[in-house]
């Protein structure tokens, strides 16, 4: 079934969306650079409650994945900072804490499998996409 939402109280733009593997979360990653976790309240989704709040990236949150277990969010920022956050606090936590993490998705280009591929010796990245 397809889910309609809106989503308010964002004064910056909106740039990726991503519902947990359980159903029960929504990450919403932003121009503000951060990423808002909300968990939903009842079985229909229609009410929900901002959970967490994860503060560290320094250019708008592009891409968001989720581990399996729906404890774990990944993201890459537009200047390709790769950060891993708990859902429930909005804590960041340590690369090494996630590194072994099965996650549910594959939409973050900049990953710990992918990190080799991407290298560029002038810096120059704007082929990540």
């Amino acid at each position: 079934d397809t889910k309609v939402h809106t989503v308010q109280k964002h004064p910056d733009g909106l740039e990726t969306v991503k519902f947990s593997p359980n159903g029960e979360m929504l990450a919403v990653g932003c121009h503000d650079s951060k990423i808002y976790v909300y968990k939903f309240t009842s079985g229909s989704h229609q009410n929900f409650d901002k959970l967490a709040e994860c503060s560290g990236h320094s250019s708008y949150v592009k891409f968001l994945d989720w581990s399996a277990d729906s404890n774990l969010i990944r993201s890459n920022s537009d200047n390709h900072e790769l950060m891993f956050w708990r859902a429930e606090s909005g804590d960041q936590i340590p690369d090494s804490d996630a590194a072994n993490t099965d996650w549910a998705s594959q939409s973050c280009p900049v990953t710990f499998q992918t990190l080799g591929i991407w290298f560029a010796v002038d810096g120059e990245v704007t082929d990540v996409n």
